[in-house]
């Protein structure tokens, strides 16, 4: 239109070039300033006419060029005037069809781009074109400072005058360097000076600015200058390369932009090695390394564009014709080579790896597994073969593994796991070409997902996962290819890597366990021990007891075999031993600690031992030198920390008992002289013997240096406290050692801590912890003592025996008359923590008494406290009492603490107060046991976590007599008790405080009848609770049940009077009881995989140290509440009361009913869902309880299991009905009548399923007591069952002949002749089908139904059937098993010498190798395992539809890049949102040059995108109405467009015979009424599509893309030809 209207114009005679141009000029000038700068108002179309005409007129001259001030007058008025609102409208929209204000912005950018090219009379650098020049310059530069502040650059701004953006600059740029006949008029220098400004903003401009630059302007700017062009490709690759270098942590995805959008210059086809004409990177190392790099980034886009360099790289290289060998500075081997004589080998190679690679971009596993095969031909590729080089660099297998490793698919994540870690190392050099930091950086990665360690199917319970030892044999073949000091190196990093990375407990466990595996090599040093304390402190905080001990264990002995002695001191390796935990690992006596001390002994020579040649005694004396010096140089008022003595002390205990280990062996570790009379111990502890030995007569010791002195010899009396078995058949020398110490010092040390306690004021949380610190001590001096005293009669023992007496009675007399004084006035701080102080002595002292033994215990009783002055106690605010007198500020965190730890004292004294008091019947009458109640309740709302134990245990204590007069004060210490179990939910003290609250809620007074409503309210609501949470936190309902039928279960054996409080106990809370039965916790995979990796370690030897942590994991596993329960019901029963036996008959009873209650109503339900697990749960049980049925109920109970039998949908569910349904038949066998009739009444009323029955008969017949029996009832069901082996429906035909089958078998085998006899015909067919050739399949058929031929109802009658067997060969989900271990372990002994009426362990095998077979079956075919033919043949390959360089879509030149024809689809008279999103998709991959729709709004309908998925980006959409249509119609036919409807009319010409136009518009109809006759009338012609079938239409959808194709075909024929 702008042509025409410049044509018209320019024909005008009276005007001229410039009348023209100030004309239009003035009018877009007066168009814009009536808008006010609102852009919304401007007439778009009309400015973008006179845009145009000005781009006409300047593009068109030729000789009478424009003036300077014509050009400033459009560049200032027209161009910079509107250009921010047209951008704001461009760029700030996110609509993808932005019409006039995208064409305006075109126009525009245009304009400004040909003002730079016209040549006018001014060339100085102030004329308009110089100006613009300058202008794009500084929008690089603008741009450059912007993304430098944005990434985290510092320094000054700079600002600039700018009235360009970076993108209306490349715009401009690319418009100029599109008009190659006017760049002479250009400046060199400019275009150098563009050139470096691109250069300068490729590493931090943002990946949109990025591409443009590298694929459209760079290239161009490479093309003016030819002579310039290989200067300029080494610039821009010197700085790709800077680019990379300077991000090798996080590679910058503009890299792989860049050498995309230069592949043309860069990997140019044609070129050679000797050709110097061009510029190539393909053989420096470099790109190599970034394509690599590019491959396994984290961005698909960087991965597709160094996918397509590469491809790019291997069809140069294979076109070539000459060798190619790319090697780095330090690899003796090639990253990348081609040799023309393997040239076909080669290319099938990376023909493999492409087809690997992009597979595993799919996320289906059904695409990838084919493929999976092709690795082990890349592998071989990467495999030394007789000395001849690899054809592949094993690197490239990292980029295989690394895209396999963080698949969304697990199982392809597992298969590259196993497929690296089985790699022969001997043969593949992978770790010496880089694969040790793969391993460090990628491997330990994805080890650390856990989901990789769970159990297969099938696979037995404490089997080690195959990926598990796969590593460590990976890891034992790093050791022997890796050279030495690489292989430190890399056991190093390794290290460091576990250490401070942070994964599960599994993983952890599993990486320590493989290193501990590893021989003996030097390759840890001081920087490894740091980080093993760090991990060690930090690192298994939040792991259980169990996870912490194994992984303590393995890193030991890993610690042992890997530490280099040559680099670290004694203080390492003992800084080490002193971090692990004593009752976790490192425990006197225990394996561990022996291990340690065998260690010693074959490394007594290494320098570790011998530092500067010092002796190993000496250095260890000095050690605690230093330690007390240390102590002495700095008063603190802080409690020296006890890290330090604790390693001090392990150390010495240790190197002392590896001394003595020594000696029994015949040697020695220290070497003394003959005349030594003092011991090793006693020689390395001389330092410390010094100071205790006249600690409380020493005037001038300082408190620190004293204190450090007692921290020693508190840690060293804690570490020899534990009996250990090791000594129970020899004497503990090193005790006998410390004892003669100790002779010389108690008295001192006892005297120095009495008077410490008694001086002692508290007014911090430090005063408090030196308190602990004190009474730890003290308590550690009386534990060592006590049996040690008895029998000792020397003076020296008898002066110690009386310092500690002496010590107790000063104690007990002290703090005695401070508590019972009624006059104590507690109005200050000072004596708040007066009281602290005598309340903790008071409670050690009340611990000791009832400990220890002996005639000290005498000395103090808890009866000596009076509970009024105990309960007088009180926590006081801070702010009610005046501050201390000293001057000491006391914080408000501080004082909370302090008072939390005198209620927590003052509630353990009452404890043991009320303990021995409740229990004498003269004492108990005198006590408030009420108030006790009431101020309990008070305190319990005052502290939190463990602090609230005792007042809890106090509470449950009282409770016990008081409930019958006063249930509210219960509930309320109930209520207040939660309230502390709900505070520590997610704390470590969380499940000490549960079992409190459970013993006080749940006890045995609380569960009888006649209790007050309240109470009985509140008890169901916390049971409810408890039983909600528990689906969560495992465990909870363990701990209630447990303790519930622990309390009954006792009482059941204890008395007559408790045996009827357990009658009552269990009627009344019968609901509990039977929820229990029905309890598992939702599935918790990752609970589940720690237990049962818990198991795996429980089978090792080296770890039978901690046997009793693994062991207590499964304690939490759901199912042991029903083992619990199933065993206390079992107890009921064989106590052979007829009360509890009718209690377990309506328990039953009850039990089927809710289970019901649960059931869907008339509709079925899918197996493994939580109403099957219940139904299966709840039948378990009953079945295990059918031997305490009374007759009386068993004709109801056989209604209730025949109605809900027949109507059952699960197989492994009406297994267990159908059982108990035969073991109710077995045992009242007046109800055999009732099963005849049942079967003919269900037959003829067609309300049920009748094949149980039939196997029901067939196993009745079986179990029959006596022969008579037997035959009568043979007799009796052949004649009933042999019909229903011939009914029409199909299952029932088959269980009759089932069940047939079973009848015959079993009389055969019985030998029951008078059966057979009376029946020869079903002899005859059985023995047939038993000897006939071709119906072995049949007999193989009939053989897979376990529970009909192989089962046996009173032989398989165990507790291993019933909850493991059974269900396990019923595809029962894996967490419902429960292996008879389970109930074992829970109550052994009951189990042993019980009279119970089944078997724990099923006594005959033939259904244990049925099930065994099942899973050997099932895992065969569920294996991932690949046949080998599958690598030759073909596979489902995902391709890529575009041509385009991946990022540079539509960017890159239309002739390089760009594939679309010319055909336009107009489709606005479809109205259905479904058909044009799939024409939208048809029509981008067969390259449709436009799409035309009747609507825009159409594109964002969700049915449209569903069909689309995202075409409409990629695909030029326009909008055309319906009414519309006909004058479009004839623009596109005047544009030289042949119009073609798809209709079927008179004149319509077959698909097959016409030929498409190369400008073809195709027009589609509607879907019901089709092309309009008046639009038919402009059509030029139309087609239709030949059909075969009735059916007289396509969908418009499909007619469309069969159109689409016929065109795209022709098109593709005649470029072939």
């Amino acid at each position: 239109m702008a042509s025409k209207i410049f044509h018209i114009l320019s024909k005008t005679t009276a005007l001229s070039i410039h009348d023209i141009l100030q004309g239009v000029t003035s009018n877009v000038i007066t168009a814009w300033e009536k808008t006010e700068g609102q852009y919304d108002r401007l007439d778009k179309s009309t400015i973008l006419e006179m845009v145009d005409v000005l781009c006409e007129v300047l593009s068109g001259i030729s000789s009478d060029a424009p003036k300077e001030e014509e050009l400033q007058c459009i560049v200032d008025n027209v161009c910079f005037a509107m250009l921010p609102s047209i951008e704001g409208a461009v760029f700030g929209s996110q609509s993808q069809h932005l019409g006039l204000d995208s064409q305006l912005y075109q126009s525009v950018c245009q304009l400004l781009s040909l003002c730079i090219v016209i040549k006018t009379a001014r060339h100085d650098p102030d004329c308009v074109s110089a100006r613009l020049q300058s202008e794009c310059i500084n929008a690089f530069s603008a741009y450059k400072e912007e993304t430098y502040l944005i990434s985290g650059g510092t320094g000054a701004q700079i600002t600039f005058d700018k009235h360009l953006s970076i993108h209306t600059a490349m715009t401009i740029i690319n418009n100029v360097f599109d008009r190659q006949a006017n760049l002479g008029s250009l400046n060199s220098e400019w275009i150098q000076t563009c050139f470096d400004s691109v250069l300068s903003i490729i590493e931090t401009s943002q990946t949109n600015v990025c591409t443009r630059l590298t694929g459209v302007i760079l290239p161009k700017i490479l093309q003016t200058e030819p002579n310039l062009q290989n200067m300029r490709c080494n610039q821009v690759w010197k700085i790709i390369c800077a680019i990379h270098k300077h991000n090798a942590k996080e590679i910058n995805t503009n890299v792989f932009i860049a050498l995309c959008g230069l592949v043309n210059y860069f990997l140019p086809y044609g070129s050679t090695q000797q050709d110097t004409q061009d510029f190539s990177i393909g053989s420096r190392i470099e790109f190599w390394i970034m394509v690599q790099s590019g491959l396994v980034h984290t961005d698909p886009l960087a991965r597709k564009q160094s996918l397509f360099l590469l491809k790019r790289a291997v069809d140069l290289f294979s076109s070539l014709g000459c060798d190619v060998e790319v090697k780095g500075e330090d690899d003796l081997n090639f990253l990348f080579s081609w040799k023309m004589k393997k040239s076909k080998q080669l290319l099938g190679v990376w023909a493999d790896f492409f087809l690997l690679y992009e597979t595993l971009q799919e996320v289906q596993v059904h695409v990838v597994k084919p493929v999976m095969p092709r690795l082990s031909k890349l592998i071989k590729a990467a495999t030394t073969n007789q000395g001849d080089a690899p054809l592949l660099h094993s690197s490239w297998l990292t980029v295989i593994f690394q895209r396999s490793f963080v698949h969304e698919t697990k199982t392809v994540v597992e298969w590259g796991v196993s497929e690296f870690l089985q790699l022969d190392l001997t043969k593949c050099p992978i770790m010496n070409q880089g694969g040790v930091q793969f391993v460090l950086d990628s491997v330990l990665e994805v080890l650390h997902e856990e989901g990789l360690f769970v159990r297969q199917p099938g696979t037995p319970i404490g089997i080690c996962p195959s990926i598990v030892t796969d590593f460590k044999m990976f890891l034992q073949g790093c050791v022997k290819v890796l050279p030495a000091p690489i292989v430190k190196a890399f056991l190093h990093d390794l290290l460091e890597r576990v250490c401070n990375k942070t994964c599960g407990p599994v993983a952890l466990a599993f990486t320590m366990e493989a290193l501990s595996e590893l021989p003996r090599i030097p390759a840890w040093d001081q920087q490894s021990i740091k980080s093993i304390r760090e991990f060690l402190g930090t690192g298994l905080i939040a792991f259980d007891t169990a996870y912490r001990s194994i992984i303590q264990q393995f890193l030991l002995t890993s610690t042992l075999n890997l530490l280099d002695t040559s680099a670290i001191s004694m203080q390492h390796f003992s800084s080490f031993l002193s971090a692990l935990s004593n009752k976790e690992c490192l425990e006197r006596g225990k394996t561990t600690w022996n291990q340690v001390c065998e260690w010693i002994l074959v490394n007594k020579d290494a320098n570790l031992f011998h530092s500067e040649g010092t002796s190993l005694q000496t250095l260890l004396s000095e050690d605690i030198v230093e330690l007390l010096q240390e102590a002495s140089s700095t008063e603190n008022l802080d409690l020296p920390s006890l890290d330090e003595a604790e390693r001090v002390a392990r150390a010495v205990l240790i190197v002392v008992d590896a001394h003595q280990v020594a000696i029994e062996k015949g040697n020695q570790l220290f070497t003394l002289p003959p005349d030594h009379a003092t011991s090793v111990l006693a020689s390395i502890l001389q330092p410390i013997s010094d100071v205790l030995c006249r600690v409380s007569s020493h005037v001038y010791l300082s408190q620190s240096k004293a204190d450090r002195a007692l921290q020693l010899l508190q840690v060293l009396l804690k570490e020899l406290q534990p009996e250990s078995s090791l000594f129970a058949s020899k004497e503990d020398t090193t005790k006998k050692h410390l004892e003669e110490l100790m002779l010389h010092c108690t008295g001192e040390v006892l005297i120095y801590i009495t008077r410490k306690l008694l001086s002692h004021h508290i007014l911090q949380t430090r005063d408090m912890t030196r308190l602990h610190f004190y009474l730890s001590t003290l308590d550690s001096i009386y534990t060592f003592w006590y049996p040690r005293l008895s029998d000792r009669t020397s003076r020296s023992y008898q002066q110690v025996s009386a310092s500690l007496r002496n010590t107790k009675e000063e104690l007990s007399k002290a703090t005695l008359n401070m508590l019972n004084d009624d006059k104590i006035q507690m109005t200050s701080i000072e004596m708040q923590g007066k009281i602290v102080i005598c309340s903790k002595i008071l409670l050690w002292l009340c611990t000791l008494s009832s400990s220890s033994s002996g005639t000290t215990s005498s000395l103090f009783s808890p009866k000596s406290m009076k509970l009024s002055s105990l309960l007088s106690i009180q926590a006081i605010p801070i702010k009610t009492l005046p501050p201390p007198q000293n001057g000491t500020v006391v914080s408000s965190q501080d004082w909370g603490r302090i008072q939390s730890q005198l209620l927590q004292c003052k509630w353990s004294c009452i404890c043991l107060v009320l303990e021995t008091r409740l229990n004498d019947v003269n004492e108990s009458e005198d006590i408030d046991l009420l108030n006790i109640l009431e101020m309990s309740v008070m305190d319990l709302q005052l502290v939190s976590g463990s602090d609230a134990l005792p007042m809890i245990q106090c509470a449950t204590m009282v409770t016990q007599q008081v409930v019958s007069s006063n249930s509210e004060i219960c509930v309320d210490v109930i209520e207040a008790s939660w309230c502390i179990v709900q505070d520590k939910w997610r704390s470590l003290d969380f499940w000490p405080v549960y079992k409190a609250f459970v013993k006080l809620t749940f006890q045995n007074c609380f569960l009888q009848p006649g209790t007050e409503s309240n109470l009985t309210e509140t008890i169901n609501k916390y049971k409810e609770k408890i039983f909600e949470l528990g689906n969560g936190r495992h465990g909870m309902v363990n701990i209630l049940m447990s303790h519930i039928c622990t309390t009954w279960a006792d009482m059941l054996v204890s008395s007559e009077g408790g045996a009827l409080q357990v009658v009552t106990g269990v009627t009344e809370h019968r609901e509990l009881l039977l929820d229990a039965c029905l309890f598992g916790s939702i599935c918790n995979k990752g609970a589940r995989m720690m237990t049962e990796v818990a198991a795996y370690f429980l089978t090792l030897d080296q770890l039978a140290v901690i046997k009793d942590h693994l062991l207590a994991r499964g304690n939490k596993d759901s199912g042991v509440v029903r083992a619990t329960v199933v065993n206390f019901l079992l107890k009921l029963g064989t106590s052979h009361r007829e009360d509890l036996i009718t209690y377990l008959c309506n328990f039953v009873i009850a039990l089927l009913q809710k289970d019901q209650e649960n059931a869907p109503v008339k509709k079925p339900y899918i197996i493994n869902s939580m109403i099957h697990r219940k139904k299966q749960r709840a039948w378990q049980t009953a079945l295990m309880l059918m031997s305490y049925i009374h007759e009386d109920v068993s004709e109801r109970l056989y209604d209730m299991v025949m109605t809900y039998l027949v109507a059952e949908n699960q197989t492994s569910v009406r297994y267990l009905m159908e059982w108990v349904l035969i073991k109710l038949l077995h045992k009242f066998p007046v109800l055999h009548s009732k099963l005849w009739e049942d079967l003919h009444v269900l037959f003829d009323t067609n309300k049920g399923n009748i094949c149980p029955l039939l196997i029901v008969a067939s196993h009745l017949a079986a179990i029959q007591p006596t022969t008579e029996l037997k035959e009568a009832f043979y007799m009796k069901a052949i004649p009933i069952v042999m019909p229903w082996s011939l009914a029409q429906p199909q299952s029932l035909r088959t269980h009759g002949q089932l069940a047939l089958y079973k009848l015959w078998k079993d009389c055969s085998d019985q030998g029951l002749t008078k059966v057979l006899t009376a029946f020869p015909a079903v002899t005859a067919c059985m023995q047939f089908t038993q000897n006939h050739s071709t119906l072995m399949r049949l007999k193989e058929k009939i053989d897979q139904y376990f529970f009909a031929i192989h089962f046996h109802p009173v032989e398989d009658y165990s507790i291993e059937t019933i909850f493991y067997t059974l269900p396990a060969m019923s595809y029962v989900v894996e967490e419902e098993l429960l292996p008879p271990s389970v109930f074992e372990h829970e109550s052994k002994r009951f189990w042993c010498e019980s009279d119970i009426p089944l078997m724990l362990y099923n006594a005959r095998t033939t259904l244990e190798q049925h099930r065994l077979a099942q899973v050997q079956y099932n895992t065969k075919a569920s294996s991932n395992t690949m046949e080998l033919e599958l690598l030759e043949k073909d596979v489902q390959k995902k391709i890529t539809p575009s041509k385009d360089i991946p990022g540079l879509e539509g960017l890159v030149e239309k002739e390089q890049t760009s594939d679309k024809g010319s055909l336009i689809l107009v489709a606005s008279l479809i109205d259905k949102p479904t058909n044009l999103g799939g024409l939208c998709r048809t029509s981008e991959i067969f390259g449709v040059s436009k799409l035309v729709l009747g609507s825009y709004r159409y594109v964002e309908d969700k049915q449209f995108t569903n069909l689309s998925v995202t075409a409409e980006k990629w695909l030029p959409v326009e909008e055309v109405k319906p009414n519309d249509l006909r004058k479009y119609l004839e623009t596109m036919r005047h544009d030289g467009y042949t119009l073609v409807g798809v209709e079927q009319t008179a004149n319509s010409k077959n698909l097959t015979e016409y030929c498409f136009p190369e400008r073809t518009l195709l027009l589609l109809g509607n879907e019901r009424a089709g092309i309009p006759v008046d639009l038919i009338q402009l059509l030029d012609t139309c087609v239709e599509i030949p059909q075969l079938g009735i059916v007289r239409s396509l969908n418009v959808h499909v007619s469309g893309a069969l159109l689409i194709w016929e065109y795209t075909r022709q098109r593709l024929l005649n470029t072939t030809r």
